[in-house]
């Protein structure tokens, strides 16, 4: 088990804000990392196959500039109406990793109005994103209830731009949940790995029911190149990481690409360099763990 799994909430919580300042700190240095091998999915072409997901970067500070760090896409969020942060509405500049913005509502608003919120937080937060991941949380009280939620934001976008839905572990069927989904109109199934006893088993059911006309995003539990292949292997078209880019750094993120690429795990052309740049991370990590929590 990694050692940051190891570690309390709080803890991991603020390693995971230090991970997000060093991102920023080598976007702004110019750092570049192995890109990514294209892949056309969703009617996009993304810059590589690996995505910053949702809750990582919360409101987009990565948005721009991200393709410099080889990640092909970066999803924002989960973002509700009525919070005063937005998510950056236009690009600072075009090109580079494809815009996510996950969408949800807050608990507190009853599941007969959740159609109004999801508009809702489209209209606040969805203006520059190139696809929009609805996500229905764990108080979803049926897939055909979120299934009704798909329906109208997908009227409201009339094809302007593909919807995803999150599909996490807790759905007693996931294909018929995610069947549901799409035939209310969405384009990609974001499956999530947290909690699931079979996380390849799940994309390969997916797989085989809907071919390969719907997108499928892979999501938890991806902290090296070999996982990341065993994804796509089963079926996922994209991965997206979190926890593995805190435990391990901006690494992984070629590591993966270069595998990607290849179809399998290759070393790093400049392996004394990341050894000592994953030295100082470990370092830096491990200093941040031992730190006594707020």
């Amino acid at each position: 088990m990694a050692a940051g799994a190891l570690l309390p909430a709080a803890r991991l919580s603020r390693l995971a804000l230090r991970t997000r300042w060093r991102l920023l700190d080598l976007l702004a240095a110019g750092d570049t990392a192995a890109p990514g091998p294209p892949v056309p999915v969703l009617g996009l072409v993304y810059p590589g196959p690996v995505g910053l997901a949702a809750g990582f970067d919360r409101h987009g500070r990565l948005f721009d500039g991200a393709g410099a760090l080889g990640l092909g896409a970066v999803e924002a969020g989960t973002v509700f109406a009525g919070q005063a942060r937005r998510v950056p509405p236009q690009r600072a500049q075009t090109g580079g990793a494809r815009r996510g913005v996950s969408l949800g509502k807050p608990q507190a608003v009853p599941w007969p109005s959740a159609e109004l919120a999801f508009l809702q937080a489209r209209r606040a937060h969805g203006a520059g994103a190139d696809t929009l991941c609805l996500n229905p949380g764990r108080d979803c009280p049926s897939a055909a209830r979120f299934a009704a939620v798909v329906a109208a934001v997908a009227a409201a976008e009339a094809g302007r731009r593909p919807l995803l839905v999150k599909l996490g572990s807790g759905w007693p069927d996931p294909v018929e949940a995610a069947a549901r989904w799409v035939a209310a109109g969405a384009r990609g199934i974001l499956v999530a790995a947290e909690g699931s006893a079979d996380p390849l088993g799940v994309l390969g059911a997916l797989r085989r029911h809907f071919g390969p006309g719907i997108a499928l995003v892979s999501v938890g539990g991806i902290a090296s190149a070999r996982e990341a292949l065993a994804r796509r292997a089963a079926g996922a078209d994209l991965v997206q990481i979190h926890r593995g880019l805190v435990q391990r750094g901006p690494a992984l993120i070629g590591e993966i690409n270069r595998a990607w690429r290849c179809g399998a795990i290759l070393p790093d052309p400049s392996a004394h360099a990341l050894l000592r740049a994953r030295s100082s991370w470990i370092k830096s990590s491990s200093s941040i763990a031992a730190s006594p929590a707020p």
